[in-house]
Parts: C-alpha cells; structure tokens; sequence
C-alpha cells in the first residue's frame, strides 16, 4: 500500500482481476494459486485459494477442476433420476 497526498490517506493503484490474482502477496497467502489442468492450453492459470490454516493439518487442492459436462451422468443419473437415453437426448439436442 502507498501512501499519497499530505494527509496520509492510503492510496494505490488500480489493477486488473489478472494483476491482481498473481499478485506475489496474494499468491503467497495462497488466497489464489496456479491451476495445471490437463485440458488448459494457458499454463498462467490462477483460481481460488485455500487460504485457511490449521494447525495439525495442511489444506490445499488435490485435483484439477473439472472439464465442462464430466459429471453430467451423475448429475443428472444419480441426483435428477434421469435415464442414459434422456442423457443422450439431452445432449444429442443441444440442451448439455
């Protein structure tokens, strides 16, 4: 934080959601962190964070997030009680 003007208010300057979320600080509180998913073409990927700490164990993501549509089967199987052929029909007109 920078500090302007003669009275001392706090001031700085105005960055971007990708400025931001890279931001060594940020980073290192682990309020975003560097995403590898195996479908990204852009390896400079930032999401959310973790940024809780516990004593007795560590936190953090174990998986990459997942591709659009990959748990539709079980959304929509296991959760909405649809069938495989109004899961195919569904996705054979567009509608997923």
């Amino acid at each position: 934080m920078n500090y302007c003007g003669v009275q001392g208010v706090p001031a700085d300057e105005v960055r971007s959601p990708a400025e931001a979320v890279r931001d060594p600080q940020v980073v290192a509180r682990g309020e975003t962190v560097r995403l590898q998913h195996p479908g990204a073409l852009d390896a400079n990927v930032y999401g959310p964070g973790l940024p809780i700490v516990f004593s007795g164990s560590a936190t953090g993501l174990d998986q990459s997030p997942p591709g659009i549509g990959e748990h539709n089967g079980e959304v929509y199987g296991e959760f909405l009680g649809y069938t495989e052929s109004e899961l195919r029909e569904l996705q054979s007109t567009g509608v997923i």
